[in-house]
């Protein structure tokens, strides 16, 4: 039973991230799905800090930066009892995010002293950066990330925009979507403050981006609700989507890389230009294959004889995937493949040639 509250716990706030809206009275249904009364009667200080954490995260995720502090505060009363857990370092790690997102977006509105917050930075900083010599992957964007918002705060814009890019792609080459989604979401706001909206929006979009892959439909809501001006560009996609490839602005691929060393780039408008591109190379293939399917859908509509229709699937395949040859491979009535139809961009030949003859 004990495990399976536990479980229960992080299922929920799985629930929420999945739901459409995330609302901070939320906490009384919370309260009474894990009987967090039971909890503190029995002083079962593994199930609290489990409790706390995943408020801490949620709180967190949703900008609620004032309640996300309380349940910090109230996980470091039980932390010791989470030794050798994964979410220790969850609580490090958005705690001290937490403390840096009130310093620079509430800086006037502290709950506690400032120093005390700074305390709780420095000492997160620490955890991670020691984590991350021991396991890279999963620490080292995470470290750079909490770097990238002390720069923030300093007014250190060039170490800062760097280290938003390096946490970004650090997170992206070791396949970790939700924390690459944070880091895009936190560049963003760096360049608002900096009054680059235009570089923001590219930031902001590949967030969204990413929370939509990662499943968070919460989260991208209330990104839809906060920065809607600079999120047009995907919103209008979705509502129109034949206009899905005039969209999309043909920038160059990413080239970033990621090791146990943190690389830095040699200009921050290099920096901002490779990561811009990713929104692009993420969702050109989708809209190659909704044009092709809407495309495909009209000539089926059109075509009757079945060899026109080849050739018309065939050459509109080839024409969106951008490829130099094509061939359709088709199966026979004995169970077998035949390559059914080639096309190039000058001729489209109809076939029917056994596959590997």
């Amino acid at each position: 039973d004990v495990a399976l509250n536990y479980t229960r716990i992080l299922h929920q706030s799985i629930l929420t991230f999945l739901s459409s809206t995330f609302e901070l009275d939320q906490s009384q249904e919370f309260d009474k799905i894990f009987q967090l009364n039971q909890l503190e009667k029995t002083q079962d200080k593994l199930g609290l800090l489990c409790f706390y954490i995943n408020r801490l995260i949620l709180c967190y995720f949703f900008d609620a930066y004032d309640e996300a502090l309380q349940f910090y505060q109230k996980a470091s009363q039980v932390i010791g009892s989470g030794i050798g857990i994964i979410g220790t370092s969850q609580f490090f790690w958005i705690g001290a995010l937490t403390c840096l997102g009130l310093l620079s977006e509430r800086p006037n509105e502290l709950s506690v002293e400032r120093s005390q917050l700074e305390q709780w930075i420095t000492v997160g900083k620490k955890k991670l950066s020691q984590w991350a010599t021991h396991n890279p992957h999963y620490y080292q964007h995470k470290y750079v990330l909490l770097r990238a918002e002390s720069y923030r705060i300093e007014g250190d814009r060039l170490a800062a925009l760097d280290a938003y890019d390096q946490a970004i792609s650090g997170a992206k080459a070791n396949g970790y979507i939700q924390d690459e989604a944070l880091a895009n979401e936190l560049a963003a706001r760096f360049y608002l403050g900096w009054g680059k909206e235009k570089i923001a929006a590219v930031y902001i979009q590949e967030a969204y981006l990413c929370y939509e892959r990662w499943g968070a439909r919460a989260k991208t809501d209330a990104l839809e609700k906060r920065y809607a001006s600079l999120l047009q560009p995907i919103l209008k996609q979705a509502l129109d989507p034949q206009t899905t490839l005039h969209s999309i602005a043909p920038l160059p691929l990413s080239t970033h890389s990621f090791g146990d060393h943190i690389p830095r780039h040699s200009s921050p408008m290099k920096s901002s230009t490779i990561n811009s591109s990713t929104i692009n190379s993420d969702t050109l293939n989708q809209a190659f294959d909704l044009a092709t399917i809407l495309k495909s859908s009209q000539a089926i509509s059109e075509s009757i004889n079945l060899d026109e229709l080849l050739k018309k699937l065939a050459t509109m395949m080839l024409q969106t995937s951008g490829a130099e040859r094509l061939a359709l491979v088709l199966p026979t009535a004995d169970n077998c493949l035949k390559i059914g139809v080639t096309a190039t961009p000058d001729t489209t030949l109809l076939g029917s040639e056994p596959l590997g003859a």
